[in-house]
Order: C-alpha cells, then sequence, then structure tokens
C-alpha cells in the first residue's frame, strides 16, 4: 500500500539543508499502527553523521530510506540498492544489529560502495538470530 506523506516540517535542518531520519521515524511511529516502511528523496541523516541511505529503531515499528544518495543513471542499480537498504533498515526492525560478516546485508554501508559490495541476503548468523524471535 502507497500512501504518500510528507516529512514533519521539524525535521527539515535549514543549515544542514537535510531531514532528520529520527523525527521522521517518530512522526511515522505515532500515525501508523503497524510496521511500515517510508522511502524519501529527501537527504538524510541522525545526529552523529553527515547522511544515512536509512534509518531504522532496533525492534521499533518503522524505518525509512532514502534514494537521495542511491541515485545513479542506472536504473536496476538504483534498484538492487534499494531493496538492499530496505531489507537492511527492516532487519534492524526485526531486531537485528549491525553485522561484520562481509556481504552480509546487514553490513554497515559507510558509502555507497559498501552497498554495492553486499548481497540482499542474511548471512548464516542473521538467519539464525531471526529464527530465534
Amino acid at each position: 500500500m502507497g500512501t504518500e506523506i510528507r516529512p514533519p516540517e521539524q525535521s527539515f535542518n535549514k543549515f544542514r539543508q537535510q531531514y532528520e531520519a529520527n523525527i521522521i521515524l517518530d512522526h511515522l511511529e505515532k500515525n501508523f499502527d503497524e510496521k511500515v516502511l517510508a522511502i524519501t528523496d529527501k537527504d538524510i541523516y541522525t545526529s552523529g553523521l553527515n547522511y544515512v541511505f536509512g534509518l531504522a529503531k532496533l525492534k521499533g515499528k518503522a524505518a525509512i530510506v532514502s534514494i537521495f544518495r542511491l541515485m545513479t543513471a542506472d536504473k536496476e542499480l538504483l534498484k538492487e540498492r534499494l531493496i538492499k537498504e530496505t531489507i537492511h533498515e527492516f532487519g534492524h526492525v526485526l531486531g537485528l544489529q549491525h553485522c561484520k560478516e562481509k556481504g552480509c546485508v546487514m553490513n554497515f554501508s559507510n558509502n555507497i560502495r559498501d552497498i554495492d559490495n553486499k548481497t540482499t541476503e542474511f548471512c548464516h548468523m542473521c538467519q539464525i538470530a531471526l529464527g530465534k524471535q
């Protein structure tokens, strides 16, 4: 189901020209009863980082992914990046933390190359962790 919503006005940081992802997550959690994924074309950040590709609270009910820094002329590559980041953020919603296993979708992505180098799959240990819930 696709519902268009606007980020809360207070989430926009005029100095940074970016949106604070935590404020958006709080807004989503307050306004939706079920788990929700927001996909935006806005540049998002969280405290302590210059930007994020996405954000979710561990075992929360909302996740946000931004295509702002995933953009490429190659539509298939953009789609692949978006899928990886969506799976990653929903992994957090399901209780998974960042994984050190190379290639695991839960591996932290510090830059676009990190996203391109990982798969859409959970590693064996993340699969086990998911099964224990």
